[in-house]
């Protein structure tokens, strides 16, 4: 196979018979980096920028490279590029590299959609964080500049200066600059005049050194800032509410090393049984847009990961007799034109599920499924670093900076940080605005005759839960009703009826309370000194995965998977105004 190729550019992405050997030498060697990790402490983080990420080779010898080396500390790893290629594209290219195979085989399978914006990939097992942007440099580096993240090394592997000047201005490099510290590292392939210029101009001090092979020279540089990196410590950090966003957070913060003490008031168990991942999406350009469709494509590895037991990865079909929905999800599925992701329902699909001759037409999504809700929730907070304490927290003072008195029904205790994850009950103890309370009821009944193997979603949902039964749902009413009502259970059996001409018998109702926002955004972060978790309404089981995330990164200063404007737009205090 010859070499790749950029159209858009007319520029290699790197030479076929020597690719690897060149990124070992301009940016692992160039940045000194096997040295540098192997100083790292156990949890530590250290965060590469890149520009270009191309065919990814760069990255996957980075993760040979770190998977030798380290085995306890955390690497991010952030690339921008602006044309990404497709997966198949992706595996043409890095055929040539069998040294690499296990690495090319890796990502491939958590290879993203080609969709703009911001996708996180955790490889667990090499403690890896990558972080894929898929958008033109100025808008991904600007996105990144509102943070407070710092980057300990930058590797610069656009196409030539020349072919591709905007990827070397000098407004990128003073982007690079205010996201550096005084011990981040750079180094290219480059050596052109241009870019010595512009990186001494944005306080980088510049060596050149010998280039790879042939090539005459190449930059090494290091920042001249007087930013410091950020403290690396581990905290002692309390979660209130230990529902299904309660239980992502604490497992996403004690994989990182911190200690976890999650409260919750009530032993009785969690309200709602299942879980179904709808995929509830919108093709509009807004920022609740690119959540709904960043949680989406985040959860299901995420549930497959720290709670394989309890999550069903079966898929979920969406009608097309739900017209309004069907069509939105319709436009994003030509815009994502991804089968792993979305596609139409087809006589093959419905033969692997036993539903030939159902008459059945509409969307099949695949990366989504069922969570039995209960054993998740005991997978997530098995972690030996959590601990579960059945007490209710009444209130909590934070006027100390540095430690927050949280005071329980029954003792006080002490944590570096405090996040409140339970839903409408968060108001008892600081003031929200903007929070409403909707009640919803699902039903339990008996397996009809006909085999339902996956969720079925149209104007209600259908969905398998115990060998015996299946949950039907769901009503929405504002009363504070606590008790289940009948007539919650037959519009939950006519919705199913008039989707499936299916006649259902009930076991068993089922009531819940959900947290609603105006926008239907949650609030995540700060607020008054404290973390807040809450507002998910009843997309909860999809968008906590990436909230928990989110508020990981945040408190590790580590590089968002979202970008900063719609994390702004989660902020907890934007209905104060």
């Amino acid at each position: 196979m010859g070499e790749p190729i950029s159209l858009s550019f007319n520029d290699r992405y790197f030479y076929k018979q020597n690719g690897l050997a060149e990124s070992s030498y301009v940016f692992i060697k160039g940045n000194n980096l096997k040295e540098r990790w192997k100083k790292l402490t156990k949890d530590e983080s250290f965060t590469i920028g890149e520009l270009g990420f191309g065919c990814g080779l760069n990255f996957l010898n980075t993760l040979k490279k770190w998977k030798a080396l380290q085995k306890e500390a955390k690497l991010n790893f952030v690339s921008i590029e602006r044309f990404p290629l497709t997966a198949l594209d992706l595996e043409k290219s890095l055929i040539n590299y069998p040294d690499l195979k296990n690495e090319i085989k890796t990502l491939l399978k958590v290879y993203p959609p080609l969709s703009r914006g911001f996708h996180r990939i955790n490889f667990e097992q090499e403690n890896i964080s990558l972080t894929l942007i898929f958008e033109d440099v100025h808008r991904g580096l600007s996105d990144l500049t509102k943070s407070d993240v710092t980057f300990d090394a930058w590797f610069l592997d656009g196409f030539s200066p020349k072919e591709n000047p905007e990827m070397w201005s000098s407004q990128v490099l003073k982007n690079i600059s205010s996201l550096s510290h005084n011990q981040t590292s750079l180094s290219s392939f480059s050596a052109s005049s241009m870019i010595k210029k512009s990186l001494e101009e944005n306080n980088f001090e510049i060596r050149l050194t010998k280039g790879y092979k042939n090539k005459r020279h190449m930059i090494r540089a290091n920042n001249k800032s007087s930013a410091t990196k950020p403290e690396f410590n581990r905290k002692k950090i309390a979660v209130i509410g230990a529902g299904i966003s309660g239980a992502c957070l604490a497992n996403s913060l004690a994989k990182r090393g911190h200690a976890v003490t999650v409260f919750e008031k009530d032993n009785t168990g969690i309200d709602i049984p299942c879980f179904v991942g709808n995929p509830n999406l919108s093709h509009a350009n807004t920022p609740y847009a690119r959540f709904l469709l960043a949680s989406f494509l985040f959860f299901s590895s995420h549930y497959s990961k720290q709670c394989p037991n309890s999550w069903n990865e079966t898929g979920v079909i969406v009608l097309k007799n739900e017209e309004k929905n069907y069509c939105k999800l319709n436009e994003i599925c030509k815009k994502l034109n991804d089968n792993e992701i979305v596609s139409k329902v087809d006589s093959t699909i419905l033969k692997s599920f036993d539903l030939n001759n159902s008459g059945i037409d509409g969307l099949y999504f695949p990366k989504t499924g069922y969570l039995n809700t209960q054993s998740a929730i005991n997978e997530l907070l098995e972690l030996n670093n959590i601990s579960l304490i059945q007490e209710e927290v009444i209130k909590i003072n934070n006027s100390d900076k540095d430690q927050k008195e949280l005071i329980s029904n029954k003792t006080k205790y002490y944590f570096d940080e405090v996040c409140l994850c339970n839903s409408f009950g968060a108001n008892d103890l600081i003031n929200l605005n903007g929070v409403n309370k909707k009640r919803g009821q699902i039903t339990e009944v008996k397996k009809p005759k006909r085999i339902i193997k996956l969720p079925i979603c149209g104007r209600g949902y259908i969905s398998p839960y115990t060998d015996t039964s299946l949950v039907i749902g769901s009503s929405y009413s504002n009363d504070g009703l606590e008790q289940p009502r009948d007539e919650d259970d037959q519009e939950n059996t006519e919705k199913i009826k008039a989707m499936l001409n299916l006649d259902l018998e009930k076991i068993k109702s089922y009531v819940s309370f959900r947290s609603t926002t105006k926008d239907h955004l949650p609030l995540l972060g700060y607020k008054e000194g404290l973390i807040i978790n809450i507002g998910h309404g009843s997309k909860g089981s999809v968008s906590a995965p990436l909230c928990a995330e989110i508020i990981s990164d945040v408190i590790d200063n580590n590089p968002l998977p979202i970008d900063k404007t719609l994390y702004e737009a989660l902020n907890p205090n934007r209905f104060n105004y």
